[in-house]
Formats: C-alpha cells, structure tokens, sequence
C-alpha cells in the first residue's frame, strides 16, 4: 500500500487511456488538474495493484526456484549420506527413509521452525489454542518461531496500512475503508501478540531473521493465502452498500432501544409494587423477563401474570421461587385470591395434561402387546422415523 513515483503513475493511466480508446483525455488532465483528483486517487490504486501482482509473481517465481534447488541440493546431500554410511559399514538407509530426511528440508517456502510435540506446548498457549484457534494458523500454537515472525509480518503490513493513511489527498471513502481494515488487523495482531507472550516472549522485543521474514511474506501474501487480503487494497463501499449497511446498523440500534425500553419498564412496575426490591436487582428479574417474553405480543400485565403462575407452579416448595412468584404476581396486580385461583387452573391443567399422556402410553403398550413382534418392531422403526422427520422440520 505504499504510493508509487509520478513516472510510474503516468505509464500506467497513459496505458489505460490507450487501451480504451480515449481521444479527449490525457495523462496530464488526469494527474495534474484538481476536478479529476478523483479519477487520479483510482489509478493510483489501480497502479498499485498491478505493480503488487507483479512483485507477488516474481516472489513466486523466486520462491519455486529456491524449492527446487533445495530440493535438488537435497537430494544430492542424501545421496553423498548413503555414500558416508557404506564408507564406516553402516546399513544405508531405506528408499522411504531417505525421502523422509528430503521431505523434512525447508522446500515449501515456510519458516523453518521447531514443532514441539503436545507434551511441550505451555498450558497458555493451550489454552489460547482453544479460543483463538479459528482465528489464527495452527502451528501458531506449536511454533514460537512461527508465531513470532507472524507477528512481525503483520507489524510489517501495519506500518504500511498507517503510511497510506497519513497521506493527506485519500477520498473520504477509501479512508473509511482503510480505518476499517486497520481495525480488523489490529485484532489479529492482539491475537498473535496474546500467543507470542503465551509462549514466554515479549511481543515488542521478540525479532526474527530475515529469512523466516522473507518465508514469510512469500507464504502469507501468495494468492490463495488466508491472510492475502491483508495485502490487498480494501474494497471500497458502493453508496449501495453503505446505505444498506447503516440501514441494518440503525435497525439493530432501534431493536436495541426497544428492548431496553422494555426492560425499563418492566423493572419500573417491579420497584413500584415491590419497593424492598433495589434497583439492581429489579433490573435483572425485568432482563430475564424481557429475554423470555415478547414485548409486542403481550402487555405488562399479562406477562407478570404469566410468568407468576408458571413460576409458582413450578417452585414445588421452595421458598425463593415462591417469594419470586408473588413478586411477579404483585407486578401484575394480582389479588392473592385471583394468584390462588389462577395456579390452580394451571396445576389441573397440567394434570390433565399428565392423565392424557398416561392414556396414551397405556393404549399404545396395548396395542403394542396384541401385535407379532416383527410389527412392533416395524411399527416403532417408522415412529422414530416420523419423529426425525418433524425434528428436521422443526430446524428448518
């Protein structure tokens, strides 16, 4: 993301006019008059790109070159070894052993670092592991090499994304968009700064060498590579797309609102016809409340209702959820008889409910008993199958 030199910008729009068959337009309008600054902030990204390309092309070039001259080098080393050990009388090694000791040479253009075995990892890098583990490359947490030079090439692309945004001539969206990716970046690299100091480092002392830096940046920034887009200019939203996007953000801010709203007054009606209650306290029975019931389906009253009911019925005896029920049902105006008389309901109800069940399983083990094992078996086969059927619906 670092600029490029006027000689170069110029080469490359007086290319693309001639590409597209301008006649009007020139190089010079583009890069000297100030109504098309626009136009020139473009190619300048464009320019940046192209040259990015390039350089990615011949670090890949370079890159399979050394491969395979490590490679061949390699080869011949373990050739010259075989020779070694039949000079002192010791048993060549198999084919399968010598493509090993090939294969364990520094050919895929990674850091040539220690793996250590589990055994070794400290209990923080673990630990980290499991939470930072979809976020950051595996051998981070095998590797403090690895993980400190990834650090350091993550520094490196930061330093570039800040140079590019202490320039004075950005449009105000592609600044948006590089603040935007200077953030996602800066979470990765707390992320890998985390594991750095896991691994017994000190993220602002720990250096690495410059040809696992150079490793490096050949892995991480090849096309295909899951951190590439660091490397790569930040797209710039549509008006599209901003709208649409502030539209999603300002009806999340709304929902947001209405709930806390909500809440508020459900916590009010809580301290007003419960005044032993503190704030604190009426502020988490009215969140759980608000979590559990749907503000625009029923009124305060009748939630306080229902969840005093379900809660008494449900306390079986025990004094705090009891206490807890009746705040609910002095919440919701309730007389002590009218709460009697509506726990009640609720306990025949689920009796009922319960006497119906039973009903059920009686006539089905009934029926069960007059059939040929074969088709109770058949009989339960497609009961379970129906059952699959309607949990799938259900997550649909």
């Amino acid at each position: 993301m670092s600029s490029v030199s006027n000689e170069e910008l110029k080469a490359f729009v007086e290319q693309f006019i001639k590409d597209s068959k301008l006649e009007l337009l020139t190089a010079e309008d583009v890069l000297r008059e100030k109504k098309y600054k626009w136009v020139r902030d473009l190619a300048e990204q464009n320019c940046m790109k192209a040259q990015k390309e390039l350089r990615q092309k011949e670090q890949a070039e370079a890159a399979r070159r050394k491969a395979e001259l490590d490679k061949q080098k390699a080869e011949e080393a373990a050739k010259l070894a075989t020779l070694f050990r039949e000079n002192i009388g010791l048993t060549p090694l198999s084919p399968e052993e010598l493509q090993e000791r090939i294969d364990n040479v520094a050919v895929n253009g990674k850091v040539a670092a220690d793996i250590f075995p589990p055994s070794e990892i400290p209990p923080a890098v673990i630990e980290l592991s499991k939470e930072l583990g979809g976020r950051l490359p595996d051998d981070m947490f095998k590797s403090p090499e690895r993980a400190v030079t990834f650090r350091g090439w993550l520094a490196f692309w930061h330093k570039n994304l800040q140079r590019e945004l202490d320039r004075d001539d950005l449009f105000s969206e592609y600044r948006e968009a590089l603040e935007n990716r200077k953030r996602d970046m800066k979470s990765i690299f707390d992320n890998i700064s985390a594991v750095v100091a896991a691994w017994g480092y000190d993220p602002r002392k720990a250096k690495t060498s410059p040809d696992d830096f150079h490793a490096m940046r050949t892995e991480m920034e090849a096309e295909g590579s899951r951190f590439f887009w660091l490397t790569q200019a930040p797209k710039v939203e549509t008006a599209e797309e901003k709208a649409a996007r502030e539209q999603e953000k300002a009806m999340k801010e709304a929902e947001r609102q209405r709930f806390e709203e909500f809440v508020d007054s459900l916590k009010v009606r809580l301290i007003e016809t419960n005044p032993e209650l503190g704030d604190e306290t009426a502020k988490k029975m009215a969140n759980r409340l608000a979590k559990k019931y749907d503000q625009t389906s029923s009124d305060i009253n009748q939630i306080f209702a229902t969840a005093a009911t379900h809660r008494m019925v449900s306390a079986k005896g025990q004094e705090a959820e009891e206490r807890t029920a009746k705040i609910y049902a002095r919440a919701a105006g309730m007389t002590d008889e009218a709460f009697k008389i509506a726990v009640d309901a609720l306990h025949e109800q689920h009796a009922i409910d319960a006497q119906a069940q039973a009903e059920r399983d009686r006539e089905s083990k009934a029926h069960h008993g007059t059939m040929k094992p074969e088709t109770v078996a058949a009989h339960a086969s497609k009961k379970n199958g129906q059952a699959k059927k309607k949990d799938k619906n259900k997550k649909k």
